[in-house]
């Protein structure tokens, strides 16, 4: 009877060992799958009497791999303005660049037509109020020359009249914000093809290329490194487009560009870009709608 009860739990480990081992096995094999050769399922293993299994075969073969890890070194030279010298040797003075997305507006096919809506001027003035709550005075002031970023600035702009009158009451010396410049480089458009398009935007091919240039014409012109001469920061506000900020942070981040489609902003948000001498880049604020109320909160 003991010589049968011993031989039973002999019998169980080896099963239990043999399955173990058996299971290693096929997580070794797994393991050593050449991540080099083609994208093809493994047949072997198929269950041809399983449904499921059969349409599990008809995805896409990259849903059977592991997610690469991207190890891309980042380019402190990306404005190509020269290598940088060793940090101690520089004055590590930042360019911060406020990108302010316009208020909603009006539809219409003719911009001198899109007008904002009386919640886009509600939209201007709590972003204008919360520009003016900022410590410092703004260096650079550059606007699109479309209808509703214009509007949305001169709001921007009535809102800082008011609020450095209220000042001048207590203060001594005040300073107004510099004369904004009308840029044509950031009109909206089609700024690089997108991993995906939406169902009521339709670009052609001659609308990424003419305005893609343009745009990243617009992202070289004002994204750049301090010079090593510049000791003070230089604080920068760009009133815009959502496709064109948005295709910016993109590109600041050195990240791929045709990413820009895949979030949204709020109209008046308040993004924010710092640029550091030794090349570095900092994204220190995206789409920020701190400001508004819950019914300011529109994206169209």
């Amino acid at each position: 009877m003991l010589r049968r009860r011993v031989a039973a739990i002999i019998g169980t480990a080896a099963v239990a060992v043999l399955g173990i081992a058996e299971i290693a096995a096929l997580r070794s094999a797994k393991n050593k799958i050449d991540p080099n050769e083609p994208e093809t399922l493994n047949t072997n293993v198929k269950n041809t009497n399983d449904k499921a299994s059969e349409k599990t075969d008809k995805l896409p073969p990259k849903q059977y791999k592991t997610p690469q890890t991207y190890n891309v070194q980042w380019d402190n030279n990306w404005d190509k303005r020269g290598d940088t010298p060793p940090v101690k040797d520089i004055q590590m003075s930042k360019r911060s660049i406020y990108l302010i997305r316009h208020g909603q507006y009006e539809k219409a096919d003719d911009d001198k037509d899109r007008h904002l809506t009386a919640l886009g001027r509600l939209q201007a003035a709590s972003v204008g109020k919360r520009l003016n709550e900022l410590p410092f005075v703004f260096d650079e002031v550059y606007v699109s020359n479309m209808t509703r970023a214009l509007e949305t600035c001169e709001i921007i702009y009535d809102q800082h009249n008011i609020a450095q009158k209220a000042r001048s009451e207590t203060e001594v010396l005040v300073t107004a914000w510099p004369e904004k410049s009308v840029c044509t480089m950031l009109r909206e458009g089609a700024p690089d093809i997108p991993l995906t398009s939406g169902a009521r935007w339709r670009p052609t091919a001659a609308d990424f290329y003419q305005d893609g240039a343009r745009i990243e014409a617009a992202y070289r012109k004002f994204f750049r490194r301090p010079d090593t001469s510049e000791i003070d920061d230089r604080q920068i506000l760009i009133v815009c487009h959502a496709n064109v900020i948005r295709y910016f942070a993109m590109r600041a981040m050195q990240f791929p560009p045709e990413l820009w489609s895949k979030f949204s902003l709020i109209n008046c948000s308040i993004s924010k870009v710092d640029i550091y001498a030794d090349g570095r880049v900092q994204l220190t604020g995206m789409g920020d709608a701190g400001h508004h109320t819950p019914e300011m909160l529109t994206t169209s």
